[in-house]
């Protein structure tokens, strides 16, 4: 198994990060696109795990996303002192922290107030739609807001303006003979992916950049004792271990929707036909029983509006080797 990372810019306004299960959707859709690949075939390996692929969310270039769960266990919002407060006031504003730093800020979580950070606020975009066939003066206008996400790097707690962050990336980990592998490698730098909803407005428009083999996170992945979540993550119960010394779980609960809207989402009907689904959030902390299965922490299971149809549940972990937590 290879770990590649995928580095993208992003031209438009977002509306919200893509997810692993975004990505895998998307890459899945391009791979249809050439009839000499059996995608139907491929998404049922991914399924039975015959298939073995791992992928991130996409995150600012050169970050991960911040294990604040842990972090607050280190310093609950309950505590009176001052310093205590300042460094629960930095983890807040910390959703991603640079790989560089990323295990010394867990050895020791005091020096989060002096690391560098991206903050994703969410933000509202006011639109105007003009009814009417014939766009003309005169006609009523429906004016609407649009959630957005705007990134921004910050040198430290210090900077009073960010920079916003424009580059991202995401982790694919998967056998270098993976259709998905072969797909990416034969992307051409500038290829447009479309990763959420309102892409004829300009929002949510991703540019291919380049891939690059990440060996030396390979070389990490066997001396790992824990590991950063970095997608959107259905554990394998027979490999995460639950109440790992080293785990700080997140989990993020979301209802399943169909593509298509029917009588379905009635609003009569919608309490008794609601499907949920809890993953493991990024940013958590996972310990596993086999440290040399992380590509296999996460499993795939079918989805309930269609049988040809799955939910991807395998999400990249990054190796973490900490003496101490």
């Amino acid at each position: 198994m290879c770990i590649y990372q995928i580095n993208l810019t992003a031209k438009g306004e977002i509306t919200q990060l893509p997810d692993s299960q975004k990505i895998f959707g998307t890459l899945v859709h391009l791979l249809a696109e050439d009839p000499c690949n059996d995608v139907s075939q491929f998404v049922q390996a991914v399924y039975n795990a015959t298939e073995t692929i791992a992928i991130s969310n996409i995150m600012p270039a050169g970050h991960f996303p911040a294990p604040k769960r842990y972090f607050n266990s280190k310093h609950p919002d309950v505590s009176s002192l001052p310093t205590d407060k300042d460094i629960h006031n930095a983890i807040k504003k910390r959703d991603f922290l640079p790989e560089s730093d990323l295990l010394s800020v867990l050895i020791d979580s005091k020096k989060i107030e002096d690391t560098s950070y991206v903050s994703c606020d969410i933000r509202q975009q006011i639109r105007v739609g003009i009814e009417g066939e014939v766009r003309s003066a005169g006609l009523p206008n429906d004016i609407f807001s649009v959630p957005k996400i705007l990134c921004q790097a910050y040198n430290s707690n210090q900077d009073e303006l960010g920079t916003r962050v424009i580059k991202f990336r995401f982790f694919v980990q998967a056998d270098q003979e993976s259709p998905i592998v072969k797909l990416l490698y034969g992307l051409e730098e500038g290829h447009q992916f479309v990763l959420g909803k309102r892409s004829s407005q300009g929002f949510n428009l991703f540019y291919f950049d380049e891939i690059s083999k990440r060996q030396d996170i390979s070389g990490e992945c066997g001396k790992a004792n824990a590991f950063l979540n970095l997608g959107m993550l259905l554990p394998d119960k027979n490999i995460v271990n639950f109440s790992g010394e080293h785990s700080a779980l997140e989990l993020f609960t979301s209802e399943r929707r169909p593509f298509t809207m029917g009588a379905i989402w009635e609003k009569e009907k919608i309490k008794d036909t609601a499907n949920y689904i809890s993953f493991i959030a990024p940013g958590s902390i996972i310990e596993l029983v086999d440290n040399s299965k992380s590509e296999q922490a996460g499993i795939s299971v079918k989805s309930p509006f269609d049988e040809n149809a799955i939910v991807f549940g395998g999400s990249f972990l990054y190796p973490l080797e900490v003496t101490s937590y």
